[in-house]
């Protein structure tokens, strides 16, 4: 009955073990990194992680993984084509979430194609506007993980350990928007001038 969320700034990566079935046998264990990992350290990392917090040794049924480009920008549309999902960029680059968007991002293009007619000028205008608030979402996932990434490990872990309780129920709900970052920022001017250093600071 427990999702755990690990945020390990020290291997700049998520861990995450989620349960997968009602009776707890079967469990969703993964890991993203901000680095390029080869799959076979991912692979390593996840099972020792996942024995660690398990306290045994887990028999995995499948495997699945993905790269992902975490600063690449939104892009709607591109060479006469319009552009869903991680196609667009669509993707929460604090966590890897992209299946969410991907299916709004789609529904979204229908709902504009349906007012438009035939218009590709006013089709573009409805398909910026119905995708406002998911591109406010992933820019804004974007811009949280730039400070993280930029920050050394220590200051990255002072500014994750500072975030209010409010962030993370809205991170778990999926409603961290530029508003979100605000309020944490004005809520906290500490963290603001740590969110400023690690923006000032090389790259990790």
């Amino acid at each position: 009955d427990t999702a755990l969320l690990d945020f390990n700034v020290r291997e700049r990566g998520v861990y995450w073990i989620i349960p997968a079935d009602d009776s707890g046998s079967k469990v969703n264990v993964g890991a993203g990194f901000e680095q390029a990992i080869d799959p076979g350290t991912v692979k390593q990392r996840i099972l020792s992680y996942s024995e660690k917090m398990t306290g045994s040794k887990i028999t995995p049924v499948d495997w699945r993984g993905a790269p992902l480009k975490l600063f690449r920008p939104v892009k709607l549309y591109s060479g006469g084509l319009f552009m869903v999902g991680e196609a667009g960029g669509f993707l929460l680059r604090t966590g890897g979430e992209g299946n969410r968007l991907g299916m709004l991002t789609a529904q979204a293009l229908v709902e504009a194609m349906t007012r438009s007619g035939l218009s590709e000028r006013r089709l573009k205008v409805h398909y910026r506007s119905l995708t406002k608030s998911f591109r406010n979402e992933v820019e804004t996932s974007r811009f949280l993980l730039s400070i993280v990434a930029r920050a050394p490990s220590r200051l990255g872990e002072e500014i994750l350990l500072s975030l209010p309780r409010f962030f993370w129920r809205r991170f778990v709900e999926a409603r961290v928007y530029a508003g979100t970052a605000l309020a944490v920022m004005l809520s906290r001017p500490s963290l603001a001038v740590k969110a400023i250093r690690s923006l000032l600071s090389s790259p990790s």
